[in-house]
């Protein structure tokens, strides 16, 4: 993992005593939500968004 991308999760399972892969767990089933929100408003009629937008 990037160091800079892990610091955060380091952090705050320091403080809360659970371990970083389960806070970065609970942040993605977290974060999957809107996005997929956002991913049903990208129109139809334009496949290539949607496909930018998921590979992005």
């Amino acid at each position: 993992m990037l160091p800079y991308i892990n610091a955060p999760f380091e952090y705050v399972a320091n403080i809360l005593g659970n371990s970083t892969d389960e806070l970065k767990l609970i942040f993605t089933f977290y974060l999957s939500y809107p996005l997929a929100a956002v991913l049903k408003r990208i129109p139809d009629k334009e496949p290539w968004k949607k496909n930018m937008f998921v590979i992005g």
